[in-house]
């Protein structure tokens, strides 16, 4: 993001700009009192004492002006982390929901294939059980019975696979 997208950019200018001239001043003020460093004490003394009063607050601009560069690498490290933690969310979540979709899918097609199965057992069981000779249990299924050995075997292979859900 540039400086002038963010919102606190004309802030952080100022608060650079004062930074700067408080350490302009810093840097004045302590060659005019190394330059008059052989006065009398008592004065001397008043003008380290507002001198110290001066360092403090340049330092304190100085600290935050570099502490707060630290800052802005770590909060922007901590944002892209946060941005690819996000990302990874978002595709969990679709690949979840893809699954389940699946899983969804899976469970029709199971209920369709068992809903087939039972309705082939039933028929060709059926078919097994007749007296009739030409025709077989549903209307829409006739088959002659002249193979019954093959019936038979049908029924007993539709036995093993559904022996356990017989309706």
């Amino acid at each position: 993001m540039k400086k002038k997208d963010r919102p606190d950019a004309g802030l952080q200018l100022w608060q650079l700009v004062v930074t700067v001239v408080l350490l302009l001043i810093f840097g004045t003020l302590a060659v005019i009192l190394l330059a008059i460093a052989d006065t009398d004490p008592e004065v001397w003394q008043r003008r380290v004492y507002i001198f110290t009063a001066i360092q403090a607050i340049v330092f304190t601009a100085v600290g935050w002006l570099f502490g707060r560069e630290v800052n802005q690498s770590a909060v922007k490290a901590a944002d892209m982390h946060a941005s690819e933690a996000r990302d990874d969310a978002n595709e969990a979540r679709a690949s979840i929901r893809q699954l389940a979709q699946r899983a969804g899918e899976a469970e029709r097609t199971a209920a369709v294939e068992e809903a087939r199965g039972r309705a082939a057992y039933t028929a060709v069981a059926s078919l097994l059980d007749s007296d009739d000779s030409t025709s077989s249990g549903p209307s829409d299924v006739s088959m002659p019975r002249t193979q019954p050995d093959n019936v038979r075997a049908a029924v007993a292979i539709l036995d093993a696979l559904y022996s356990d859900q017989q309706p």
